[in-house]
């Protein structure tokens, strides 16, 4: 009994498993904004300047995604950091959430 009391508590698996889907279903989503941002930054750049998006943008914009998506996909797999992952997961919504509050 002693040392059940200095053990570290597991979550249930359902809260586990489901936040592992919400870990994914954020991962998915940003990728898709990401793209999104992508494409109408193109596509401003194409009519208002004549050229395409330079590929280091597109390249910076690539690897600041997959910089925090991918730890926090790897993250989702542990049940002890699995809270750190939605951390990660949430820090580029976060970041657009705040400029855009900046910017309105």
């Amino acid at each position: 009994m002693h040392a059940e009391t200095f053990t570290t508590a597991a979550p249930l698996p359902c809260y586990s498993q489901m936040m592992r889907r919400v870990i994914y279903a954020l991962a998915v989503v940003q990728a898709a904004l990401m793209a999104v941002a992508v494409l109408v930054s193109h596509r401003f750049t194409t009519l208002v300047a004549g050229q395409g998006l330079s590929l280091w943008m597109v390249l910076a914009a690539g690897l600041t995604l997959a910089a925090l998506l991918v730890p926090a996909l790897m993250l989702a797999h542990s049940r002890t950091r699995q809270h750190l992952g939605m951390a990660m997961a949430l820090i580029p919504l976060l970041g657009l959430a705040a400029a855009s509050v900046y910017l309105n």
